[in-house]
């Protein structure tokens, strides 16, 4: 008789094998497995338990190399198209794990591409979110000391920045943005990245700078179409929006930007 006991046995994979894993194919969705359904939240809060040294639950892989059907983590192109393990609990964690250390567009609930984006830009001025891994653990930049009351603090920061991202009053007056810039549907959009990059640019005006909202207006409406029309972020957008975030840290206030708003758009 066939023996149908069922055997586990633990495993202890290290982060970075993980996601090395996913990039070669190894690690997959079986068939039944809903999208990517978590909000930026909770993303937020996985990531907050981690760097406080709380549990975080496990994963359950189930090692089975024949199977058809699968469906693979993240939307680009993998060495390997047949999964050796397929996730079969823990599949938004991993799954968050994967797209914001590897920067790669998962599927929502609605079979849509998703890229998940922490305010990391607003809070930090960082357009890379590998590299705020550092400021997020509490790290001195200049002993390399992890301190809790510093990682408190970068967290506090982060909360208040997704706070700003996710209020509709400003979401609202971007949008008023993009239709004051011939921007009347979905469909006249060329660039995601774009438009997202253009509004984290527009929240740092309008919250860090405090510039007047009929300038800030016209300066974001300019900077959406000159990035969509010449494709600035269609390649390495997240190094190419760090380059520029850089550069937007050089500007000591708002009226410096409404005083000669060009100095930006020509470099």
């Amino acid at each position: 008789m066939m023996d149908m006991r069922t055997c586990f046995r633990r495993v202890d994979y290290d982060h970075d094998g993980l996601l090395q894993y996913i990039d070669l194919g190894d690690i997959a969705l079986p068939d039944i497995q809903r999208p990517f359904v978590w909000s930026n939240a909770k993303v937020r809060d996985l990531f907050d338990s981690m760097y406080r040294g709380f549990p975080v639950g496990y994963f359950l892989f189930w090692e089975n190399s024949n199977e058809t059907g699968v469906k693979q983590i993240g939307t680009g192109d993998q060495q390997h198209k047949q999964a050796a393990r397929l996730i079969v609990d823990g599949q938004q964690r991993l799954t968050s794990l994967y797209a914001v250390f590897r920067g790669q567009t998962v599927l929502d609930d609605d079979y849509q591409e998703r890229k998940i984006e922490i305010a990391v830009a607003l809070g930090f001025g960082r357009g890379r979110l590998k590299s705020v891994y550092q400021i997020l653990r509490g790290k001195d930049p200049e002993t390399g000391a992890i301190d809790a009351q510093r990682r408190d603090e970068q967290f506090a920061i982060l909360k208040e920045a997704q706070g700003h991202v996710l209020n509709l009053t400003n979401w609202h007056q971007f949008l008023s943005v993009l239709i004051g810039a011939g921007y009347r549907s979905k469909e006249m959009i060329s660039s995601q990245n774009a438009l997202l990059f253009a509004y984290v640019f527009y929240l740092m005006g309008r919250v860090r700078y405090r510039v007047p909202e009929h300038d800030l207006q016209k300066l974001i409406g300019r900077w959406f179409f000159a990035t969509s029309l010449t494709g600035r972020y269609t390649s390495s957008p997240e190094t190419i929006l760090d380059a520029d975030l850089a550069r937007f840290r050089t500007v000591g206030n708002g009226r410096a930007i409404c005083r000669n708003p060009r100095w930006y758009f020509d470099k």
